[in-house]
């Protein structure tokens, strides 16, 4: 770990450390009974433990497989028709020259390589009864897969409203940025004020 604290800014470990201290103490009144158990570990019947600096990088890694899926077909791409093919493939927003890494061979990058991912990564199927499966207006399985291709090309959003259209007569921009709901919250509600401006956002 010492290396890997050395790749990041000379201030990330004391950052990590000061909110590990936060995610520790809100356990340690859970533990005390002086806060309730959140819900989803009543749900799996589990408590919460502590954490250290080391768990934030290490969650933080699990976050660099989402274009996974991507990156192998472009490897595939490249192995049957050179990695300028890749662009008829997908387009890089902004324009950008990919580069094999150097002692790579796409070639050696087998097409199943994803399968024990994707099962990981898939959502949970259930098998539902013969006269509820035949009332569905589709085939679940079929919009399902339908769904699992389109999953390179979902992208971002956010949503602009006018003054003219809230209650409190100012605008309103609520983003969609992508992020699993998590305990603690990546996110918190803030207030900024200054001359000129009044902005509350997560």
């Amino acid at each position: 770990m010492n290396a890997e604290w050395a790749a990041y800014g000379p201030k990330a470990k004391t950052y990590a450390e000061a909110f590990v201290a936060g995610v520790n103490a809100y356990v340690a009144d859970v533990n005390a009974g002086k806060r309730p158990l959140p819900i989803e570990f009543r749900i799996a019947g589990t408590k919460p433990d502590l954490w250290s600096a080391e768990d934030v990088v290490r969650v933080r890694s699990h976050g660099l497989t989402r274009n996974v899926a991507s990156e192998v077909k472009r490897a595939l791409v490249a192995c049957a028709a050179g990695l300028d093919a890749d662009r008829f493939r997908v387009k890089l927003e902004p324009d950008w020259t990919t580069k094999i890494p150097e002692g790579l061979d796409p070639c050696s990058v087998p097409k199943g390589v994803l399968e024990a991912y994707d099962l990981a990564t898939r959502p949970v199927k259930f098998a539902a009864p013969k006269d509820q499966k035949a009332a569905l207006a589709h085939d679940p399985d079929r919009f399902l897969a339908e769904a699992d291709q389109q999953r390179d090309t979902i992208g971002s959003n956010n949503w602009v409203i006018a003054a003219s259209r809230t209650a409190t007569g100012r605008p309103i921009l609520a983003n969609d940025p992508h992020r699993e709901h998590s305990v603690p919250s990546l996110r918190y509600i803030v207030g900024l004020n200054a001359p000129g401006i009044s902005v509350i956002g997560a």
